[in-house]
């Protein structure tokens, strides 16, 4: 699956821019207990000692029957009436009373734990559904083939959200016997069903377990099978229903043992309206018509697969189509009025496909695959095997009306999701504390797709500004997390669907595909997959795989180096330090606020295998390796140069730290002749400065003069890591007396090189596209005089005349007029915003709009952001991220979450990524103690729901580093920057 929010729209913007007491002491108060209070008497009725005694005794004598008969009752409690969940399931025609279940599970109960008991085995699913877009309920049925492991009297599977008819609910030996149900009940805790049989069930033998009736609602919420609207060009509003099953709400549309280890094969049926199409993951078997004139399809049944990567829509699309040499087709859907908008899908996808069946020597199982543009969907795209489904954003493109960087996003985000076809879907995580495995392998190679097919892009080298650059500021917080996490709560499979999972997971692949090689590293994939083709895996079987791949060419445990990198958080930083002939490197774990917690918690004490890479400007494409695994060691380095290049094109996830008097001869030659170094060397040496500036361990002066360097730069990598760090820099100034001599300095830089570059729109490279985008962008922002007259220029045009203005320039003609507007802009762009087809504007014109600088439309729109019949609720936390543009509308925005921060929560609790990222985008830049104080007495009275807790606690810690980083840092800045400002007449 593919996060929705943060990379595409860092390819987007980084384009643009207690009190003592002598009261009584009670005994503790256990459940069924009486509490009993001793005290002295001060008055009353006086009892001997004897009485006391016997009191006493007769006391404990009943505390004690109180108790068991508790436990018993308490026992039967559980097993005969846990109705389930009280808000949403219901159980109709049901023979047996309900009650309120127990708060607490006896650990003891087999269905205490957050996983299924490992004593059934499903091996096949007949579903069949029903989809009512008039009445927004699905009913549905299955039939579960399963095998059972260990003698057991209850079967345990889960569901949540359904109305069961118990009553249909039976359990079926082989021979067609059917078995008694002494009670069925539901434990809300970890949303099991539990049917207690009369009779055990043997082990080794094959049972069914009919559910022959429930219900589900299709509601808008974007989870299980919901209901998705759009309005068609003649303005009728017109709904279809779409799933999204990952990671755990298979459970929301059938019951069943939805856990990714419990694979099946599935067989559906979707009764649906005769004008709507339905999809699921295979081909349609056969159809025929029933009752009102509805359609019923029935489809070929599935590989072996997880619950999560069975899929269905019911909707009225249009389609484009091809098949492949191998048999293999390959379909592309939307809404009929964006079907010009998905040819550039359908070949990339066929390109693809063949990559990777290639690249692992396997072709694709299923016979067909559909690949489908949604209007609400939460994630950016979900890899279901044969229906992948996606945002529209992440799906169509206009090649005459799109930018350059909607076509790489699009490809990027089905790179991802194809990926998955071999690693994710035919070989599989045992268990979600590995899902990084699947999406750190999906996203390291969807890099592989796009160098094969565009290899002019250099591709690698946007990945690690897109991508390794950002999940490192999220890795140096004390409030990150492993790569690898336990899981021991049903929410926090969904909290786990984060940057450090993805992106950080990416990030460590590409450094062991950088000490295997690229050669080792797929053969190590291509075994993996086929030793686990339609099965799972644990972390430490691929480490294995991959030990096992290059055994005969050196002696390498993959495990053990691995295991530094994904079974603790964060990241070191290495310093390196002449001594003489030799270089002494030393590690430490690098993080922008101090962690109070004890590294006797963490078995590998911070201390990482680091393969240390390491060349000179003279030998830049032939770098060398040392592997480091101490918290200090030296080594002869055999270096004649005077200048070391570390962490070599940025193949290591870790920072470097050079003396300073290295820090000189880099900064030297980067002014004398930058292009020495390769870009991406470039890159890391700005960004590294800059971090570790910003952690304290640099002083600011340093990575200032290296940017000096910047005017001569034409390499859109180096600029884009420059502009990502200085932003942030701006940020923290912004309401300072220093602002505008950083202004000044930005003004100078930029303007230099948009003269050189010009105002080219559509030509080139796309590297060179994005820097000319980038820097007009930034030159309109800081007043380049030539620039604005250009953006203004093209607005008018646009606007008076129709003349279409260049796609690329899009975002930054409407933003530059949103900036200078007033309302009638502003209107004008967020009607058009409403009205266009082509996805990519309308993304355009949403995140221009918050460019105002009149405050009321800035409030305006986020009251508008709110509500359902304006915006998609898929695109609340784009309209959030979008304010952090300017100074007024970051503030603005803060002061929006804090007054509504209650109805926020309360509304998108349940939404797997929507409010995580409301309060990541809202409140990263913050830095003043104020706000934080109101921050957290918010977040106390109102706890942030589900997935958005981290991302509470990882914006407090952000905020106390951009605190601590102003009263380190703001006079030091501001010292450097009115030096500079003296000086600027005579560069």
């Amino acid at each position: 699956m593919s996060s929705s929010k943060d990379k595409e729209n860092s390819v987007e913007n980084s384009l643009i821019n207690g009190k003592n007491s002598t009261a009584p002491v009670s005994s503790q108060k256990h459940a069924g207990d009486t509490a009993v209070a001793i005290r002295r008497p001060t008055g009353g009725i006086y009892i001997t000692r004897v009485q006391c005694i016997v009191l006493a005794a007769v006391i404990v004598a009943v505390v004690v029957l109180v108790g068991v008969l508790v436990g018993l009752l308490g026992q039967r409690h559980c097993l005969a009436t846990l109705s389930n969940t009280v808000s949403s399931y219901k159980e109709p025609n049901t023979d047996k009373p309900t009650l309120t279940p127990k708060p607490t599970l006896d650990p003891k109960l087999p269905w205490a734990n957050i996983r299924l008991p490992q004593k059934l085995s499903p091996s096949f699913y007949r579903l069949k559904l029903r989809t009512d877009l008039d009445t927004f309920v699905f009913h549905g049925s299955v039939k579960i083939k399963m095998k059972v492991l260990q003698e057991t009297s209850y079967i345990i599977l889960h569901s949540v959200g359904l109305k069961i008819t118990t009553s249909k609910v039976s359990v079926r030996s082989s021979d067609d016997e059917v078995l008694p149900i002494v009670d069925q009940f539901y434990v809300p805790e970890n949303q099991f069903h539990v049917l207690q049989m009369k009779k055990k069930l043997i082990k080794q033998r094959t049972y069914f377990v009919y559910f022959e009736e429930f219900l589900g609602e299709l509601k808008d919420d974007l989870r299980g099978l919901y209901r998705s609207s759009y309005k068609t060009p003649s303005g009728e509003t017109k709904f279809m229903a779409v799933s999204q099953l990952q990671a755990v709400d298979a459970r929301r549309v059938f019951p069943c043992f939805d856990e990714p280890d419990l694979k099946a094969n599935f067989s559906v049926t979707i009764e649906h309206a005769p004008d709507l199409t339905a999809l699921s993951n295979m081909p349609v078997k056969s159809s025929t018509k029933v009752s009102g004139g509805w359609i019923r399809d029935e489809y070929e049944t599935t590989p072996i697969m997880s619950t999560y990567l069975l899929a269905f829509v019911v909707a009225d699309l249009s389609h484009r189509e091809s098949t492949m040499p191998s048999g293999l087709k390959v379909r592309v859907w939307g809404l009929a009025d964006t079907f010009d908008q998905t040819a550039f899908a359908l070949e990339f996808a066929i390109r693809t496909y063949q990559f990777f069946t290639d690249f692992f020597g396997l072709p694709e199982v299923v016979p067909k695959t559909d690949h489908v543009a949604v209007p609400d969907f939460s994630a950016g795209a979900m890899e279901n095997w044969g229906l992948v489904l996606y945002r529209q954003t992440s799906l169509l493109y206009d090649p005459q009306a799109s930018p350059l960087s909607t076509k790489y996003w699009v490809a990027l985000v089905m790179a991802h999701e194809i990926a998955h076809t071999w690693f994710g879907n035919m070989a599989t995580m045992r268990w979600w504390d590995d899902l990084w495995l699947n999406e750190g392998f999906a996203s390291t190679l969807m890099y592989f797709a796009l160098e094969n097919s565009y290899p002019d892009w250099k591709v690698f080298d946007l990945q690690i500004i897109d991508d390794i650059f950002p999940v490192m500021i999220r890795d140096a917080l004390p409030t990150s997390h492993p790569v690898s996490t336990p899981i021991n709560d049903p929410h926090d499979i969904e909290r786990y669907f984060d940057r450090i999972s993805y992106d950080k997971g990416m990030a460590v692949l590409r450094m062991l595909k950088g000490f295997l090689g690229k050669y080792h590293f797929q053969q190590g994939l291509q075994e993996y997959v086929s030793q686990y083709k339609f099965d799972n895996a644990e972390m430490s079987e691929i480490w294995q795989v991959f030990s096992k791949t290059v055994q005969n060419n050196y002696s390498l445990h993959v495990g053990n180096v691995m295991d530094t990198w994904t079974r603790q958080m964060g990241f070191p930083v290495v310093t390196v330090t002449k001594q003489g002939k030799l270089h002494k490197l030393t590690q430490r774990r690098f993080l922008l606020v101090e962690d109070q917690t004890p590294t006797t918690d963490n078995p590998y004490g911070y201390i990482w295998h680091i393969p240390f890479t390491y060349t000179s400007p003279e030998q830049i494409h032939q770098a060398k390796v040392v592997w480091f695994k101490n918290s200090s060691a030296s080594y002869d380095l055999h270096m004649t140069s005077d200048i070391l290049v570390c962490n070599v094109n940025y193949t290591g996830f870790y920072l470097v730290n050079y003396d300073r008097e290295m820090w000189r001869r880099i900064t030297e030659q980067l002014h004398t002749d930058h292009t020495v170094f390769s870009p991406s060397n470039r890159a890391g040496f700005i960004h590294d400065a800059f971090m570790l500036a910003r952690g304290g361990l640099l002083d600011y002066t340093v990575p200032l003069n290296i940017s000096m360097y910047l005017r001569y730069e034409r390499g859109y990598v180096p600029w884009n890591a420059f502009l990502r760090e200085i932003k942030y820099v701006e940020y923290m100034l912004s309401n300072s007396d220093a602002y505008g001599k950083v202004e000044a300095f930005l003004h100078d830089l930029v303007k230099h090189v948009f003269q050189q570059i010009g105002i080219v729109a559509g030509s080139g490279t796309l590297r060179e596209r994005y820097l000319r985008r980038m820097i007009l962008g930034q030159a309109c922002r800081l007043r380049v005089q030539i620039a604005v007259d250009y953006a203004q220029g093209m607005y008018r045009n646009f606007k008076e005349n129709g003349v279409k203005m260049p796609a690329d320039h899009a975002l930054i003609v409407y933003s530059n007029a949103v900036y200078e507007g007033d309302q009638e802009v502003w209107d004008f762009l967020w009607n058009r915003s409403r009205h266009t087809k082509v996805v990519s504007e309308k993304k355009d014109l949403m995140n221009a709009l918050a460019y105002s600088q009149k405050s009321w439309l800035l409030w305006r729109y986020l009251h508008w952001a709110t509500d359902k019949t304006k915006v998609r609720t898929q695109d609340v936390k784009d309209v959030f991220g979008f304010f952090r543009h300017t100074t007024q509308s970051r503030s603005i925005v803060l002061q929006y979450l804090m007054r509504h921060w209650k109805q926020l929560n309360d509304r998108y609790r349940e939404d797997l990524f929507l409010l995580r990222d409301i309060i990541f985008e809202t409140t990263r830049l913050v830095n003043d103690e104020y706000s934080l104080l109101e921050l957290e007495e918010l977040y106390e009275r109102n706890p942030p729901a589900g997935l958005a807790s981290n991302a509470a606690k990882n914006g407090i810690a952000l905020i106390r580093s951009n605190i601590k980083w102003m009263k380190m840092n703001e006079r030091v800045i501001a010292d450097w920057m009115e030096t500079y400002v003296g000086t600027r007449d005579d560069m």
